[in-house]
């Protein structure tokens, strides 16, 4: 069973075994978390040109050589003989593996995935219904816009401001709930936030519990 999990992956060594479209795309996808990227492959399909500067490309054969000290292993050939020795070399040495052409000999797969700035957004059918996965994208692409990411540094900075006064527990609770209730535009329009203004949505609150 697959767990949904957040990892840190700046500076994590990942190694792709194949020069197909398939790894070609889980190497962008990597490369934007900011992971170390070796990619081994015979043969490699033109789109690579377009990041060989921010990666490292080896034109061999696979040798599980260049497997050791691999954080991520990534077996994306179109040989299912060495990408089932990838899957066995990575469970005898504890390592993350996915497999492009095997659910079952994968210890990590990829998601879809939303990013709107800090927020990210991940969908998985734990990799039995892609294109599920690709059609809940599209409507939640519609819901969350470009818009979210300068949201969330608005909210962060009223979070990090009410942290940091003297509001009580239930202050906290009840200014953050009334943010979340104003109109995004309102709050990514806020130029300063005051500790007034977070006094003002505590105070509102209890006037309106009293009516």
């Amino acid at each position: 069973m697959f767990m949904p999990l957040m990892i840190d992956f700046k500076d994590k060594n990942v190694v792709i075994i194949g020069g197909g479209k398939v790894a070609f795309r889980k190497c962008v996808t990597i490369l934007k978390y900011g992971g170390i990227i070796t990619v081994i492959s015979p043969d490699f399909v033109e789109e690579f040109k377009s990041i060989q500067n921010k990666i490292t490309l080896i034109k061999e054969p696979y040798n599980s050589c260049y497997l050791k000290d691999a954080y991520l292993i990534v077996a994306a050939t179109n040989n299912r003989e060495i990408n089932k020795e990838i899957s066995d070399y990575c469970k005898r040495n504890s390592a993350f593996c996915n497999v492009s052409d095997s659910l079952e000999e994968s210890s990590v797969i990829f998601p879809s995935t939303i990013t709107r700035g800090d927020l990210s957004l991940s969908i998985s059918t734990s990799g039995k219904v892609p294109f599920l996965n690709k059609k809940i994208k599209k409507e939640l692409e519609s819901i969350y816009g470009e818009e979210y990411s300068q949201y969330i540094n608005v909210l962060a900075g009223i979070r990090e401001k009410v942290l940091k006064e003297d509001f009580t527990e239930e202050e906290k609770k009840i200014i953050f709930s009334k943010v979340l209730n104003i109109p995004k535009d309102e709050i990514i329009n806020i130029e300063t936030i005051t500790y007034e203004s977070l006094k003002e949505l505590v105070h509102k609150s209890f006037v309106e519990a009293e009516k």
